[in-house]
């Protein structure tokens, strides 16, 4: 599992950079092998059925977007054609209990409302809260939290932004797509 971190082109997506004097815009987990081919890894062999993640394969992505959290095909299906994103790998890697806990963790977030009112907050200042509700770099930085890899010790999800993630030691650059 990697973490994809876009450079949108959309005009949402500008105002999000603006917003955050961040050159990302969006931020999703990418599958960078399947989930079957991660859960027979992780149960030697044994495979469990995945309901909710109906993209499961190397590319999908897991996403909170206009909607709610949801999991794509690949990292272009939502996003402009021609939109740079970065690809960072957990650092050190996860283990296989670690992937396995974040394959559940994404798996019970499909279908979570997103949440308009915290990326307001990025314009308003007005302090944020847990509730159930998802923007993309919170997703990110929660799932990590709740499977014992923190980006950052004591900075709440709700208070990341994209370009945040990025900078933590937690994750490591390790190339760059294009969407298509």
């Amino acid at each position: 599992m990697r973490i994809a971190l876009y450079k949108g082109k959309s005009l949402v997506s500008l105002a999000i950079r603006w917003m955050t004097r961040s050159p990302y815009s969006h931020a999703a987990f990418l599958f960078d092998e399947s989930a079957a081919e991660q859960a027979a890894r992780i149960a030697g062999g044994t495979w469990w059925p995945i309901y909710k993640l109906a993209h499961h394969e190397a590319g999908a992505v897991v996403e909170a977007w206009s909607g709610g959290v949801r999991n794509s095909r690949s990292v272009s299906t939502l996003h402009t054609r021609g939109t740079a994103v970065d690809l960072f790998d957990f650092a050190p890697a996860l283990t296989a209990t670690e992937q396995a806990w974040l394959l559940a963790w994404l798996e019970s977030r499909i279908g979570a409302p997103y949440d308009y009112l915290d990326v307001l907050r990025f314009v308003t200042r007005r302090r944020g809260c847990p509730s159930g509700r998802m923007f993309c770099s919170e997703l990110v930085a929660q799932a990590c939290a709740d499977i014992g890899r923190p980006l950052f010790r004591a900075t709440e999800s709700w208070r990341v932004p994209p370009d945040w993630l990025a900078r933590t030691v937690a994750l490591a650059a390790s190339g760059s797509v294009t969407t298509i």
